[in-house]
């Protein structure tokens, strides 16, 4: 059956773009949907409730050119003029900054969606296969709690699917060195620590010479491109020099690490229990899974872990025996490593940056495909991806409504107290 269906796909090109744009249509609508469960008021009162998100200041960074929030350029060098230019457009096409930006969030979720797909498709899954696992990294925690809101983290997702998908095309095809450039670049631009997988990429791929001289431009013209978003955002902070990040590092203690460790791999995929730690300014709730146990959401919660469990195993025993390149499990293995370290150490709610990581956890389990185990990973697949949607959108349905009615929260969510 896999094979007719590619078989026809090949010999009917319409078909398939026509097939591949409903697909893109149904996508858009449904993390459309997802926007909108959202509390409209979440920008403006939500800081710091959605598991430490930064949305108010994302959202002022893409629809005004003077918020004060463009300072944090120094984490997030080009995001502004990344971003700002396409509301921009649709500021004046719809007169409606809301929407302006609902549309260009949910065309970057879209966009995050396409390039998963992608990747798997290069890496050598075939179509089947890489649709099943699109769509378990779209049940996921990390995908539906993202990239539902205007948040930096599906452009840095993007970033290091993309570093990922150029040593997969090295394999095939001399890649010129301004490719290399141009992807290390975005990698940097987005996130800087997000720089470590268009680095790996790099140096995996290239002599030790022209890799140092490829990083040495992506710099000097992520460097420029800042000067130029300077003119136009003056509140941008520069990514060299002194920084506040030194207040979200955390020694790496027994209870530090074993709360990254249940989130990196498995909060990430399925979502736990939701806890309320603290109230902000504005007397909302602080969402927060930091200290849930794997599974603790339940049944289906309980019953996913132990199916993601067996998957990601299975994952980690084929990156060491599948036939890709060396590169490429070089880069999905040191970057997936580095991405733990950092965060071992590194931010107070570890679930707020699962979607960088996200990607790399479902190219590892689809990695099995790829060897003999291919039909007991697709069973795996299959039977999870059902159960991830339902626990997931059940804790998602959760998190929003606890800001719908706000004076309701404390009956759905068990947490602290508020404070008045």
């Amino acid at each position: 059956m896999t094979v007719d269906l590619t078989t026809w796909l090949e010999k009917n090109r319409w078909q398939k773009r026509l097939l591949a744009l409903a697909a893109t249509l149904c996508l858009f609508f449904a993390f459309s949907y997802l926007y909108d469960q959202h509390d409209t008021d979440l920008p403006q009162y939500g800081d710091n409730v959605w598991f430490q998100g930064d949305i108010g200041r994302v959202y002022g960074n893409m629809n005004n050119r003077l918020a004060f929030g463009h300072y944090r350029a120094k984490v997030h060098p080009l995001y502004s003029l990344q971003t700002y230019p396409p509301t921009f457009v649709l500021k004046n096409i719809f007169s409606d900054d809301a929407k302006a930006i609902k549309y260009v969030t949910v065309g970057i979720a879209t966009l995050w969606l396409y390039c998963l797909y992608r990747l798997l498709r290069l890496m050598g899954c075939i179509r089947t296969d890489a649709f099943v696992f699109s769509l378990l990294g779209m049940s996921s925690s990390a995908a539906l709690f993202w990239l539902s809101v205007s948040e930096t983290y599906a452009l840095g997702s993007i970033s290091i699917m993309l570093a990922l998908t150029l040593t997969v095309i090295s394999q095939h095809r001399k890649v010129p060195d301004r490719v290399y450039a141009i992807v290390s670049a975005f990698t940097f631009s987005v996130t800087v620590t997000n720089w470590m997988a268009g680095v790996f990429s790099t140096f995996t791929s290239l002599p030790f010479k022209r890799a140092v001289k490829v990083s040495v431009i992506a710099l000097l013209a992520v460097t420029l491109l800042w000067g130029l978003q300077k003119l136009i955002f003056p509140t941008s902070g520069f990514f060299i020099g002194e920084s506040e990040e030194h207040k979200f590092l955390f020694a790496p203690t027994m209870a530090r690490l074993g709360a990254v460790l249940s989130t990196f791999f498995f909060h990430s995929a399925i979502t736990p229990a939701l806890n309320i730690t603290q109230y902000n300014q504005f007397n909302w709730p602080m969402l927060s899974m930091q200290s849930s146990a794997i599974g603790s959401s339940g049944t289906l919660g309980a019953l996913a872990s132990s199916l993601w469990s067996v998957m990601l195993g299975l994952g980690a025993w084929s990156l060491f025996t599948c036939r890709l390149s060396n590169a490429f499990k070089l880069t999905l293995g040191l970057t997936l490593l580095c991405q733990f370290l950092l965060h071992s150490i590194y931010g107070e709610e570890t679930f707020l940056y699962t979607l960088h990581f996200l990607p790399l956890l479902i190219v590892l389990t689809a990695l099995t495909t790829l060897t003999q185990y291919r039909k007991i990973a697709m069973t795996f697949a299959l039977v999870l991806i059902p159960i991830l949607l339902c626990n997931n959108l059940n804790q998602f349905y959760q998190a929003t409504d606890t800001f719908k009615p706000l004076h309701h929260h404390a009956q759905l969510i068990v947490g602290t107290p508020s404070p008045s």
